[in-house]
């Protein structure tokens, strides 16, 4: 598969705990690779709205067009669009409480440190 670096990084740290869940299937490798692609986008966008807010930390997210006009900064554009896109991805492998909880079929989660801390049990 062709992903960038911060990709891989995301589907190592993912992949193995999606399919332990039975989340995750040969089926599912395209939709997978989208949502690390969306992430290292997300990631890189973000990584570079952090570093111009350095230089101007008044921008608040706006460049100034040639006729003095605020207008939207295109890297805050793609950091949303690519937060978006990971979001939708996401929810297709129940990688939110709300979308686990919208889950059919042979979903059995691991134990958690967390179970029984407020006296509800597992399923």
């Amino acid at each position: 598969m062709h992903l960038s670096d911060d990709a891989k990084a995301e589907w190592a740290r993912i992949s193995q705990e999606l399919f332990h869940l039975k989340l995750l299937t040969n089926l599912d490798l395209g939709i997978l690779a989208a949502y690390c692609e969306s992430w290292s986008t997300w990631k890189h966008a973000v990584e570079m709205i952090n570093r111009m807010a350095i230089t101007d930390p008044n921008s608040k997210g706006l460049l100034w067009n040639r006729n003095g006009l605020p207008e939207p900064n295109p890297v805050v554009l793609q950091a949303q669009r690519a937060a978006d896109a990971m979001v939708r991805y996401a929810v297709e492998f129940g990688m939110s409480p709300s979308a686990r909880a919208r889950l059919t079929g042979d979903f059995d989660p691991p134990p958690s440190k967390f179970d029984g801390l407020i006296g509800a049990k597992r399923r």
